[in-house]
C-alpha cells in the first residue's frame, strides 16, 4: 500500500530525525548595505557576484533586471552572495550559519521564513529585489 508513504529520491532514505539545541537567527536578509559596511571595513578585495566596481572610482552598482543600479539605491535589497561571502560576513557580527538541522527547525516553524515568503518576491512579482 501506498498510503502514508513519503516520497523521497535513493540517497534521502531512510528518514533521518535530529534534535537541535535553542538558538537565535537574524530573521531579515543580509542587505546589500550591511555587505557594503563589512567590505569596506575589512578591505576585502573580491566582490559578490551581483556587483560591479568601478576600479578608478571604487563606485559600487548592483546587478538588476535592468542593469546596474547604484548601490544608493540598492542598499536595502537582499544580497546575493556566495556561501563563503555570506560566512565571513557572519563571522564578522559574531554569529554563524544556521546548520541544516537548524534550517529545517526554522522552515518548519510558523516563525520561519516560509509565511515571509508569502509578501517576499517569489516568481518576480516585483522586477527587483524586496526585502
Amino acid at each position: 500500500s501506498w498510503l502514508g508513504h513519503e516520497f523521497g529520491w535513493d540517497n534521502e532514505n531512510p528518514a533521518t530525525t535530529a534534535s537541535v539545541r535553542p538558538f537565535k537567527v537574524q530573521s531579515l536578509p543580509i542587505t546589500n548595505g550591511e555587505y557594503h559596511e563589512f567590505w569596506q571595513t575589512n578591505g576585502i578585495q573580491r566582490v559578490p557576484g551581483s556587483w560591479n566596481v568601478d576600479r578608478e572610482t571604487s563606485r559600487v552598482t548592483v546587478k538588476s533586471l535592468y542593469g546596474p543600479v547604484p548601490l544608493e539605491v540598492a542598499q536595502h535589497w537582499p544580497l546575493m552572495a556566495s556561501y563563503e561571502e555570506i560566512d565571513a560576513f557572519a563571522k564578522w557580527k559574531g554569529g554563524r550559519l544556521p546548520t541544516e538541522a537548524e534550517m529545517r527547525v526554522l522552515w518548519n516553524s510558523p516563525m520561519g521564513p516560509r509565511p515571509a515568503s508569502l509578501s517576499a518576491n517569489v516568481g518576480l512579482r516585483n522586477w527587483h529585489p524586496i526585502p
